[in-house]
């Protein structure tokens, strides 16, 4: 269990000068063990390498120092290359007292003057005597955190740049706050509940956290989006600046909040005019209710729950109360609707009523019937069952939802003298048009759309008739065009978008403004590639979108498939572009070239200088080796492209690494299959007692006589393999290190479980694994110096390099852990080594200094750098 916070700052103190494993390891001082003064003052679980991995592991961050509680963790990391960065214990909350090792300790206190290199800080003033970046603060560190750590509190510097918001600042944050339903003062200093509002009122911009009105760099990003829709044109890197103030402001005076009526019946609108409306479930998780009500949609219905999924059991929807809460704050008339299955009427209303979230005397209720997801169709008589139990809670009557074939296929004889009104499911029709037949005597809603989109997020959109809500307040009425819901998207991207639509076969200007011909000709192009199965119609839908980040895909895009596109869409999008336009060509000569090297990652097909999709998945599995993390998706691009670069430069390429690859790329790809044609050559004996030396840490047990056999392969693949580790490399042993060290026991006969839990048999079957590195005490299960000192000679293998001394430090449990990680060899232990030995070798070699290409192929380097090992 951690310490308090005072118990940490205690333990320091005592051990300002304690040398060796509980205190500084370096001989020294505590300059340099900034986390490892952590790891051991607050006594934390695990820990890691340096700072900055520790930062990586310890989940987000929060960018104002000032927020932070008494017992958080603040970090910093060297500009450039991070590692190995910084890391302080917040004493009392603010920064403005935090214990480090450091000695850029001026202003501060100085636990022990003379050079130890321990005491307390400020954060801005330890950022400005060390030229570092404050990276943010978090509660956690590697998964820990203090016994008492105490509550943020509101801050007034919500970035980690120099910049500090004003009053003036925060008025502006404060008004995007009462967006969000904020009702307190705009008196300039932001609060909790202010960044609640702010919270909500960004939903819409890609904030998906908590709304704890603790506002972290996912809340400073969701702001910067939002302005970038007022006009900032900076980084959206959760480091807020007067321009994204000014983007805000700008937004907010273009976005009035909507001014609600007096309560009673709404104005009376022209004849003729309907008013427009959405549906939302759970696939408007993160819909932007300001943008939907300034398109002109004025009524908004969410789903409450149902009782049509496989458990049979009425549930509440995910996002419903979030979703009425936002709805509500952006100013829609809010209706609550409830999908229909397995449940009983009487059972289904009971739920309904119980649940409903923020009910108001006029919000329209829906009971919708369909039998989705394979569950029953309601009957008449149900339905009208459930209207009748929902009228006597509430007094309100239900709409009825369905579509228009199963409306018209049976009687509704008995909802109709419910009184429920109609909401009609009819695409394809004009909106106002749908067909009902004799089925009923109206509709009052129409459902004329399920491809309606609010910054690329999919909606169903509903027009109703003037008089379907009865006496609900809604917005402001009046004469209402068929909102226009399509996202908004930069000039710039606009280009980029017609660019693709000329593709299509789109002849119009390339002024990024998108009409339907250039939309008609992206889903001409998309459907061409089989990326679209839309109607080519020049109203760009969710899948339209999601067809383009399919493309985007084919240049780089590693995102998710939403319809939403971003940055990094068009990014993946300009670059499928550049390719196609002729910035990658490929001759048939090196074509076959890469068919011949696709070969090497399993393709069986003709070098015909022909590149199709099995061709690139061969090229991109060998480039996998080492070259590229991409896909294996037979789809090239930037990425497979550069790959091919550095893979040619391991060959005598010095070209540039930009993707675009040239004849001296081609030339270098074909160096290395001419070099690596032969396989391995023979081992002398030098590099056989190499080997064998390395095989005895996995069993080998024959002679070192340079000559290996199949024992001494076994030996080494087993080293190869490993025992299991797949934690960090980070010197401070847990459960998952514990529970390797097993594994190998149970090479040495230990049986027990792999629980990570340490006993005396697990140390037997250690110490005998031991005797591979001239461990020669007994097999008594009390580990001691003569065991440790064994395992220090075996950390060697995984790159320690300090003295086999019986001192476990986290440098020697560093090499252990790499050795019980292995080196990605998953192949059988046969003793036959192929390529996948080979490779794992050359991962081997990389510990011990090796930075040729992993192609399989060892050499001299290679064996130079095992010897390097052993």
């Amino acid at each position: 269990m951690t310490r308090t916070v005072a118990g940490a700052e205690q333990w320091a103190r005592q051990n300002v000068t304690t040398a060796g494993g509980g205190g500084f390891y370096n001989g020294y001082n505590w300059n340099g063990m900034c986390q490892a003064l952590m790891f051991r003052a607050c006594a934390l679980s695990s820990s890691a390498s340096t700072a900055y991995q520790a930062y990586l592991a310890s989940g987000a961050d929060h960018p104002d120092w000032s927020a932070a509680p008494r017992g958080a963790f603040h970090w910093w990391a060297n500009y450039g290359a991070p590692d190995p960065g910084h890391v302080a214990l917040d004493l009392d909350g603010g920064g403005t007292r935090c214990l480090m090792a450091s000695s850029k300790l001026s202003g501060g206190e100085d636990f022990a003057p003379g050079g130890y290199c321990i005491g307390t800080q400020s954060v801005p003033r330890y950022t400005s005597l060390s030229g570092l970046r404050y990276l943010g603060w978090t509660l956690d560190n590697v998964g820990s955190r203090m016994a008492d750590v105490g509550t943020p509190g509101p801050g007034n510097n919500p970035s980690p740049s120099d910049y500090v918001l004003t009053a003036d600042d925060q008025r502006v944050l404060q008004t995007l706050a009462q967006r969000g339903g904020y009702t307190g003062p705009v008196d300039g200093v932001m609060g909790v509940n202010s960044w609640k509002g702010v919270q909500t009122a960004v939903r819409g911009y890609g904030y998906t956290g908590p709304i704890d009105g603790i506002p972290g760099t996912n809340t400073y990003k969701a702001i910067q989006s939002l302005a970038q829709d007022g006009g900032y044109t900076g980084p959206v890197d959760g480091i807020l600046g007067p321009n994204t103030i000014r983007g805000v402001a700008a937004w907010l005076q273009s976005h009035p909040p909507t001014t609600t009526p007096a309560p009673g019946p709404a104005p009376a609108p022209p004849a003729g005019s309907y008013i427009y409306g959405i549906d939302v479930g759970t696939s408007q998780a993160n819909l932007d209710f300001l943008a939907a009500r300034s398109a002109g949609f004025r009524f908004c219905v969410v789903k409450s729950g149902g009782s049509n999924d496989g458990t049979h059991l009425p549930y509440t929807s995910p996002y419903y109360t979030r979703q009425v809460d936002a709805a509500r704050a952006a100013g829609f008339l809010v209706g609550h609707y409830w999908m229909t299955g397995w449940g009983t009427a009487s059972g289904d209303a009971a739920y309904f009523l119980s649940h409903l979230h923020d009910y108001r005397p006029g919000d329209p209720l829906m009971i919708d019937v369909e039998g989705v997801d394979g569950s029953p169709v309601w009957t008449d008589a149900q339905t009208a069952a459930f209207i009748n139990a929902v009228k006597s809670g509430l007094g309100a009557t239900p709409f009825l939802y369905t579509y228009s074939a199963l409306l018209t296929s049976r009687t509704w004889t008995q909802t109709q003298a419910t009184g429920a009104k109609l909401w009609i499911a009819d695409y394809g029709m004009p909106a106002g048009s749908p067909r009902i037949g004799s089925a009923y005597p109206t509709w009052a809603i129409h459902q004329f759309s399920s491809t309606g989109s609010v910054k690329g997020i999919a909606v169903d959109m509903n027009v109703a008739k003037p008089d379907a809500f009865g006496s609900a307040t809604l917005p402001p009425a009046g004469p209402n065009p068929v909102p226009d819901p399509t996202p908004d998207i930069p000039l710039t991207d606009g280009v980029t978008l017609q660019r693709v639509a000329q593709l299509g076969g789109y002849v119009g200007p390339l002024d990024g403004v998108l009409g339907p011909n250039s939309w008609r000709g992206i889903q001409t192009y998309l459907t061409q590639l089989s990326l679209y199965t839309g109607p080519i119609d020049g109203v760009p839908g969710l899948n339209t979108y999601k067809g383009l980040q399919l493309l985007a895909q084919r240049g780089g895009y590693t995102g998710p498939v939403d319809g939403v596109l971003g940055p990094n869409s068009y990014t993946g999008l300009r670059n499928y572009l550049a390719q196609v336009g002729g910035a990658v060509t490929i001759s048939t000569t090196d074509a076959k070239t890469l068919q011949q090297l696709a070969q090497r990652g399993g393709y069986t097909g003709p070098v015909d200088g022909i590149l199709g999709t099995a061709s690139w998945r061969g090229v991109q599995t060998v480039l996998s080796q080492g070259y590229y993390n991409g896909p294996i998706d037979g789809v090239p691009g930037p990425n497979t492209y550069s790959g091919l670069q550095r893979l040619a430069a391991d060959y005598g390429y010095t070209g540039p690494i930009d993707g675009v690859p040239g004849p001296n790329t081609f030339a270098g790809v074909r160096t290395y299959l001419s070099v690596t044609a032969g396989g391995p050559g023979p081992i002398s004996t030098a590099d056989g007692i190499v080997l064998q030396r390395i095989g005895k840490a996995g069993g080998y047990t024959g002679a070192l006589d340079g000559v290996p056999g199949v024992n001494t392969w076994k030996g080494v693949q087993t080293v190869l393999r490993g025992y299991g580790y797949t934690g960090p490399l980070d010197g401070a042993p847990a459960a998952n290190t514990y529970k390797a060290l097993q594994t190998l026991a149970a090479a040495g006969g230990y049986t027990g479980p792999i629980d990570g839990v340490m006993g005396v048999n697990s140390w037997k079957g250690v110490q005998t694994v031991m005797r591979r590195f001239d461990y020669t005490g007994p097999i008594d299960g009390i580990p001691g110096t003569a065991t440790y000192a064994a395992m220090q000679r075996m950390a060697k293998l995984g790159g320690y390099t300090g003295p086999a001394d019986g001192v476990l430090g986290p440098y020697s449990w560093r090499g252990l852990q790499a050795c019980l990680r292995g080196s990605g060899y998953a192949g059988l232990i046969d003793g036959a080594p192929g390529a996948g030995t080979y490779t794992a070798l050359q991962r081997l070699a990389q510990i011990g200094g090796y930075t040729g290409p992993i192609d399989g192929i060892p050499g001299p380097n290679t064996y130079r750098a095992l010897a390097n090992l052993v």
